[in-house]
C-alpha cells in the first residue's frame, strides 16, 4: 500500500483537499448529542449535551454550503452528512416527545 494513501502512515494535507472545520464540528457536536442522549439515562444533567443536536444541523448545512460553492476545496463531506442525519434525528426526537407529553397532558 502506498504511503500517502495509508491514513495512518500519510501526511495531513491530503491532495482532495484541507478539512473543513464546520463537518468536523458538525460530527463533533452528533457524537455529544448522542452520548448526552444516553448518558442522561444515568446522570440527568448531561441531558443539556442532547441540545447539541442544533449546532449539528446547522454546522453541517454550513458546511455543506461549502462544499457546493467550493468543489474539490474541502473534504470531510461524510462527517457533514453525519451530522446532519444524527441532528435531524434528534430534532425528530424531540418533536416526538413534545407531541406525546401533549397528548398524555393534554388529556
Amino acid at each position: 500500500m502506498d504511503d500517502d494513501r495509508n491514513l495512518f502512515l500519510g501526511n495531513s494535507e491530503s491532495p482532495r483537499g484541507k478539512r473543513s472545520g464546520y463537518a468536523l464540528a458538525s460530527f463533533i457536536c452528533a457524537n455529544l448529542s448522542l452520548v448526552g442522549l444516553m448518558a442522561a439515562q444515568f446522570i440527568p444533567g448531561l441531558v443539556y449535551l442532547y441540545l447539541l443536536f442544533v449546532p449539528a444541523i446547522v454546522t453541517g448545512h454550513l458546511a455543506r454550503r461549502a462544499f457546493r460553492q467550493f468543489p474539490g476545496v474541502f473534504r470531510n463531506e461524510a462527517m457533514a452528512t453525519y451530522g446532519l442525519a444524527v441532528g435531524y434525528l434528534g430534532l425528530s426526537l424531540s418533536v416526538l416527545a413534545l407531541v406525546v407529553l401533549a397528548r398524555v397532558s393534554g388529556g
